[in-house]
């Protein structure tokens, strides 16, 4: 008698408990922010949650933590404000430029040697002279110069977009980053001899429109 007594209120606990909820995890989890400072990277947690169990309660810590970004100024550990992306990519050069599917690749080399990566399923738009040098909308139309009977957007190489960017090589290669600007989620990258790069989030879906990074880490996420 006494262990069923002890087997109901075993039970009773696990059903209550907010670990084994329907949806929820049967680990807990530990979750520690990290913040940047002005003045360089300390470790600050901001909250510890010993038991995070829905992905609704995830998605309201996200929110939060961007809130409290935006009041103080600061970013989690590993991203960057935008000044200092401004001074990261300062006489960066556009090394190459590249596709698969709809994920637009550009490499910029620093002057130091090292490689930043700017990846984007975005909209995207290349202007030179203030004249329209490749679009990301014409990934999904057929080049001219391709001659193919069945045209296959996906595959990089036969698009209108992957042949201006092929034609127009020398106005794009090698030009020298000039000026970095961020104005609600719009990428705008002005490089010498009148290029500019205009990345624009165009859905308002909830996903990852582009990533700025190393190959050691992120700066730059939205």
């Amino acid at each position: 008698m006494q262990a069923t007594s002890t087997s109901l209120q075993e039970s009773k606990n696990k059903r209550s408990s907010p670990l084994t909820r329907r949806g929820g995890s049967h680990e807990p989890s530990l979750v520690l922010f990290f913040l940047s400072g002005k003045h360089g990277y300390f470790h600050a947690p901001l909250a510890i949650f010993g038991e995070l169990t829905t992905g609704r309660t995830r998605r309201i810590i996200r929110m939060r933590i961007w809130h409290y970004r935006r009041i103080f100024g600061i970013a989690p550990r590993g991203y960057m404000r935008q000044d200092e992306i401004k001074a990261l990519l300062k006489d960066a050069t556009i090394a190459s430029v590249k596709r698969t599917c709809d994920l637009v690749m550009f490499t910029f080399l620093l002057p130091d040697g090292r490689e930043i990566y700017l990846h984007l399923t975005c909209f995207l738009l290349i202007l030179y002279h203030n004249m329209r040098l490749a679009c990301s909308n014409d990934m999904f139309v057929k080049g001219d110069q391709c001659r193919k009977r069945r045209f296959k957007w996906d595959s990089p190489g036969d698009s209108l977009f992957d042949e201006s960017l092929a034609k127009e090589e020398s106005k794009w290669k090698g030009k020298r980053v000039t000026l970095f600007d961020m104005y609600d989620g719009t990428l705008r990258i002005v490089l010498e001899d009148n290029l500019k790069i205009f990345v624009i989030p165009d859905s308002a879906k909830e996903k990852e429109f582009y990533r700025l990074f190393s190959s050691e880490v992120d700066y730059l996420i939205l």
